[in-house]
């Protein structure tokens, strides 16, 4: 069985990331994550990303290159998340499918009790702001990777 394929943003203004919390009812419960979610069939990752930051923020996001890619298994079934830098193009956060947000340092991210998959990107905040690389070796390799999986 395929994982399920899972978009998140790595938004950053003024040297802080944005993150948000889960909501009260469902699976892992007022976690933080970076937020995003499902890709939905027909779309590309890029696209969910920016239309699940709409649903539950209600910003307008230009999605940038990936960060990282993640498989993380959980009761249900695995997931694999793909980590994408965001730009934030127009609105202001709002909490509209998410108990809440935040805009935090990145040295501050461990602070929050954040959903399992994304503990790894948080932990390595140096690397979350500014021009600081991703894994630029592997984008192109992961980004084929996971589309070629759900075509």
């Amino acid at each position: 069985m395929k994982p399920l394929l899972v978009v998140a943003g790595i938004v950053e203004k003024n040297g802080e990331i944005l993150i948000s919390q889960r909501k009260a009812n469902g699976q892992r419960a007022l976690k933080w994550e970076f937020p995003g979610g499902k890709v939905e069939k027909g779309e590309t990752p890029e696209e969910a990303l920016e239309r699940e930051l709409m649903e539950e923020l209600d910003i307008r996001t230009k999605t940038g290159r990936i960060f990282d890619a993640k498989l993380h298994g959980y009761p249900e079934g695995e997931v694999l998340v793909l980590f994408y830098r965001s730009s934030l193009v127009s609105g202001l956060p709002r909490a509209i499918d998410v108990n809440g947000f935040r805009f935090v340092k990145p040295e501050e991210l461990l602070r929050y009790d954040f959903a399992p998959a994304d503990v790894e990107v948080a932990e390595r905040p140096k690397m979350l702001c500014g021009n600081a690389p991703a894994r630029a070796e592997k984008d192109e390799k992961t980004d084929k990777s996971a589309r070629n999986m759900y075509d």
